[in-house]
């Protein structure tokens, strides 16, 4: 089974600095679903938590029963797919309007297939 790292930090809700939200628990794709939810800079003050181990299908469906599997299959694909598991450098995560479907397992990787 593979190990996803987790992350803490603050959601800005619709990326308003006064209406913050702390989050914990959050996986890379967590965070690249609320990033194009709210703003690139909605998610903030991101730090690595902890590693469980989850697999592939079981953090799609995690993702899918909180924000529709529609919004899944229009950020990363078909669930066949792998998500990507970790956040490098924390700071650069796709733009919204980027590229669907990633084949690799990290977000710079994802970045610089655009």
């Amino acid at each position: 089974m593979a190990s996803t790292q987790l992350y803490k930090g603050k959601i800005r809700l619709a990326g308003n600095i006064v209406n913050e939200v702390p989050k914990t628990g959050m996986s890379a794709a967590e965070i690249i679903v609320l990033r194009r939810e709210h703003g690139d800079d909605a998610v903030v003050d991101i730090t690595p938590t902890e590693k469980v181990s989850r697999s592939n299908e079981a953090e799609r469906e995690r993702l899918d029963r909180i924000y529709g599997d529609t919004k899944m299959l229009e950020l990363f694909g078909e669930p066949f797919r792998d998500l990507p598991t970790r956040v490098p450098g924390m700071s650069i995560l796709p733009r919204k309007g980027s590229k669907a479907a990633p084949e690799n397992q990290d977000l710079d990787s994802i970045l610089a297939a655009e």
